[in-house]
């Protein structure tokens, strides 16, 4: 068994363990990062795409590290949409000593939103071989009021042992004429 087969292999095990998230909840976000090993136009066919874009469409954001071109990225959003699977992603200029390369991320704008067109992270001594290149992404605004109630019911199965009806029966709020001041009470 050649290495590929066995990297799927494990992958697969994995996924079966429920070591990788194959099934997330709606409000969940996945976020994975590759090195997909000289990922460019000229070296991948179609069917090498289908099966990266297999891998792909499990998660909502995506670092993908050693591409070579643009075209790539776009081959692979498109066999995406054709799947039914909405990405977006931004693509870095090539950068590098000798064999240049460029970064993606790749997202799900029904759930992640790009804060920025990325950059390169500076790096005035040469330190990396290639400039780390680094993005902001924020959740999208797709909760719904259930969703945002849900830490405050954690904590209250948390420190009730459950949320029964009454289970928090005698807890007093103190208000703010109370003796108890807020920085006492708040810390």
């Amino acid at each position: 068994m050649g290495l590929r087969a066995k990297v799927f292999a494990l992958a697969g095990l994995l996924q079966l363990a429920g070591a990788l998230p194959h099934h997330a909840r709606a409000a969940d976000l996945t976020l994975a990062s590759f090195n997909i090993r000289i990922y460019s136009t000229a070296s991948r066919t179609e069917a090498e795409l289908e099966q990266i874009a297999d891998r792909l469409q499990q998660f909502d954001l995506i670092a993908v590290q050693e591409v070579r071109d643009q075209a790539v990225v776009a081959r692979t959003l498109a066999i995406l949409q054709a799947r039914g699977h909405s990405f977006q992603a931004i693509v870095s200029d090539a950068v590098g000593c000798g064999v240049k390369e460029r970064y993606a991320f790749l997202w799900r704008p029904a759930k992640v939103q790009a804060l920025d067109p990325g950059a390169f992270f500076p790096d005035p001594d040469d330190a990396f071989i290639r400039e780390p290149f680094i993005g902001s992404f924020r959740a999208s605004a797709s909760g719904n009021r259930f969703e945002a109630l849900e830490p405050i019911r954690q904590g209250i199965r948390q420190h009730f042992g459950g949320c029964e009806h009454q289970v928090a029966t005698g807890l007093a709020v103190p208000s703010a004429s109370s003796a108890c001041s807020r920085k006492t009470c708040c810390g």
